[in-house]
């Protein structure tokens, strides 16, 4: 399962963060970073994500708030390994966030993490070989989303290897 190689000791933000305060806080984590980090409401919940280069260019008073975006692409921390390497998230992003069935952010998987080969035993260690488990589109589950800003109503698509659900 994606929690068990899931890096929990990950660099978030808050809705309310100020872009100055949120670069200051990943300069001194001096932890790894990718192009995006997320961002978590009140009570942990994935709000959305910031691209680094977003940030970057954002106003110093401007809160995360005001120029986050819907997580579009996000495991859920039970999906099997092997559909997570097929996820088609990895074709734009370095890392996507985890979260469990409850919406609660868990951490961020690194694409080096599920191909790398330093994980190549670990996943047929938990899956087996030839376990023929194999992208399945309709293994998403699209789930409105509340949230703030201009991501009201929008849709997130969750990866799990159960049947759509809708949350």
């Amino acid at each position: 399962m994606v929690g068990a190689i899931v890096d929990a000791d990950v660099v978030t933000l808050k809705l309310e963060d100020h872009a100055a305060d949120a670069l200051r806080r990943l300069r001194h984590a001096g932890q790894r970073l990718g192009q995006t980090v997320a961002v978590l409401g009140e009570h942990r919940e994935l709000a959305g994500i910031v691209d680094l280069g977003d940030l970057l260019v954002a106003r110093d008073r401007h809160i995360c708030q005001r120029f986050m975006r819907l997580a579009i692409h996000v495991l859920n921390g039970r999906t099997p390994i092997r559909s997570a390497i097929e996820h088609p998230g990895w074709s734009a992003y370095d890392s996507l966030p985890v979260i469990n069935r409850n919406g609660v952010f868990q951490g961020m998987l690194w694409r080096s993490a599920v191909e790398g080969r330093e994980h190549r035993s670990l996943v047929e260690g938990i899956v087996g070989r030839g376990s023929g488990h194999r992208f399945q589109p309709d293994a998403f589950c699209a789930s409105p989303v509340g949230g703030v800003g201009p991501q009201r109503g929008g849709i997130r698509l969750l990866w799990s290897q159960s049947s759509p659900t809708v949350e």
